[in-house]
């Protein structure tokens, strides 16, 4: 059963996601004081998945929202033809968001007989590739959650 989190929780998601420079407080410490709460109430929230999956959501808002600035400077580098380590950063975010993905073509020839049970594990099998080749499911490149 998912429960909402707390108020206290939400916060405490947003401070994880901010990246470290930008923090305030700037220490867990200080920040848990900020909260009123111990390191160790922080600590015990942090083995909570649904905590991550709201600190991942606000990172990916994060992301999402500087996409235009990403895209607009990596037209600016491509058309430079320089800093290819800045081509290399803004390929590999566009992929984290789902935004950029291989594409494979499939070419079938002859008469082919496609079952239900085919398409399923069809649909198994890009699953699979797609948790070795990412770490998580195909679903969550269109926003949607592996559960």
């Amino acid at each position: 059963m998912t429960m909402a989190l707390s108020p206290e929780k939400k916060k405490h998601a947003a401070w994880l996601a901010t990246p470290r420079p930008h923090r305030v407080p700037k220490t867990k410490r200080e920040w848990a004081e900020f909260l009123g709460v111990t390191d160790r109430t922080l600590r015990r929230w942090e083995q909570d998945e649904e905590l991550w999956d709201e600190v991942w959501r606000l990172v990916g808002t994060e992301v999402d929202d500087r996409l235009p600035e990403v895209l607009g400077h990596l037209v600016d580098i491509a058309t430079s033809g320089k800093d290819a380590a800045a081509v290399g950063a803004a390929k590999l975010l566009l992929q984290v968001r789902g935004r950029l993905v291989e594409r494979q073509a499939v070419e079938v020839k002859g008469d082919v007989q496609f079952t239900a049970d085919d398409y399923a594990g069809a649909v198994e099998e890009l699953e699979r590739w797609e948790r070795e080749r990412l770490g998580v499911g195909w679903e969550a490149g269109n926003g949607e959650s592996e559960e």
